[in-house]
């Protein structure tokens, strides 16, 4: 088990005869909100208080790599979120934007806005083709990724399942996938604006590749029994 906080450690600790061991310890130069562990369970991504994406390796704890978690000038990273196939990334800041990065080229591909409060969920669907968040503004958004993304993951998640020796799912897509190389240059970020008004949710008409693919309200009813 791997856990951070806020005193700026990691933790490792192994589970053995009903009991969780301590292990390797380190600590980190901020404050720690989040973290994630990629699919291969070799390396640790945490969102740290002063923006900033530290990766640590699961072998021994050491710190591998660091890069802007956010193009913000202000405020705290506070959620991440690694995509099914381990290229990219989601982050969430205390400025209410969101941002997706690649984790190889530590390239910013998508900046998205639109919620009112603080974004305190963020998920990407099993297919790769949406990124859901959640908000302290009682409102679940669901976004569209970009075709050129979702080639990317799946192409990758096909690759991981050839390697271990899994059966590759069909898939309703003509011609086959190509292959593709994760950190590959890619063109300018895409920013993306969601207002909300009188008349219903609408998209700025500049943005074709990213947007709001749904978005509901939720919120939490209490009742007596």
């Amino acid at each position: 088990m791997i856990s951070c906080g806020v005193d700026k450690s990691i933790m490792f600790r192994q589970y053995q005869n009903n009991q969780f061991l301590r292990g390797m310890h380190c600590s980190s130069k901020s404050t720690l909100y989040d973290m994630e562990v990629d699919s291969n369970s070799k390396h640790i991504m945490t969102a740290c208080q002063d923006r900033n994406i530290r990766v640590y390796s699961t072998q021994n704890a050491k710190h591998t790599k660091t890069f802007k978690g956010s193009l913000s000038d202000d405020g705290s990273l506070v959620k991440l979120s690694l995509d099914p196939s381990g290229i990219y990334l989601a982050t969430s800041c205390t400025d209410k934007t969101i941002s997706v990065f690649d984790c190889y080229s530590n390239e910013c591909m998508a900046r998205m806005y639109g919620h009112s409060e603080l974004v305190t969920g963020l998920r990407f669907t099993n297919d790769c083709k949406h990124l859901i968040s959640s908000s302290g503004d009682g409102c679940v958004f669901i976004w569209q990724v970009p075709h050129d993304m979702i080639v990317t993951m799946q192409a990758r998640l096909s690759q991981q399942r050839l390697r271990s020796g899994q059966a590759t799912l069909p898939r309703p897509m003509n011609p086959p996938l190509p292959k593709i190389i994760p950190g590959t240059p890619t063109k300018e970020p895409i920013t993306v604006e969601h207002s909300r008004s009188n008349s219903g949710s609408k998209i700025l008409d500049s943005i074709e590749e990213v947007r709001v693919y749904m978005e509901f309200s939720c919120s939490w009813h209490s009742h007596d029994f």
